[in-house]
């Protein structure tokens, strides 16, 4: 019986590879049983990772200091507990944060924002607007930088509503 590495396939180009792989008589169902397993453990541990990425990032959001959420405010319209965006590259004391309406009108931008934080805009899919990064606060006071966020951070930010709550 042949092995088949299946890994990092697309599901439609895995059962091509195993039907191609597949002898006309005999051991056809050794392959597709264990092509099936190998699958069915794969959707087993991107469900368990996906858990556990979404239980941290929970988590991460518990620990952001209250001070750091009082921050966390629209500096143009005042909502709060919705996505903000900050301005890249400025120490974080003097950093302006805005919600996505106003980080659009800010920055002279158009487009739509969904639901995960990011803009269809003229060039693409993207969660930056003009020279401003999405806002994610650390535990000491301050904002990750843009390349520094940490899996449950940016999971923590995806997660938060995009629409402003006034």
């Amino acid at each position: 019986m042949r092995t088949i590495d299946i890994r990092y396939r697309d599901i439609n180009e895995a059962a091509a590879m195993l039907v191609a792989a597949a002898p006309a008589r005999g051991d056809y169902w050794g392959v597709s049983l264990r092509a099936r397993y190998a699958t069915t453990r794969a959707a087993d541990v991107v469900a368990q990772y996906t858990r556990t990425v979404r239980e941290r990032a929970w988590a991460y959001g518990a620990r952001v200091p209250r001070e750091m959420r009082d921050r966390m405010r629209c500096g143009a319209c005042g909502a709060a507990g919705c996505k903000m965006w900050r301005e890249y590259n400025t120490c974080s004391d003097y950093t302006k944060i805005l919600c996505g309406q106003c980080a659009l009108k800010d920055q002279g931008k158009t487009g739509t924002i969904d639901a995960r934080g990011y803009i269809h805009g003229e060039h693409g899919r993207c969660d930056q607007i003009g020279w401003m990064v999405p806002a994610v606060p650390t535990h000491d006071g301050s904002f990750w930088g843009y390349t520094s966020v940490p899996a449950e951070g940016v999971e923590w930010w995806r997660t938060l509503p995009t629409e402003a709550v006034q």
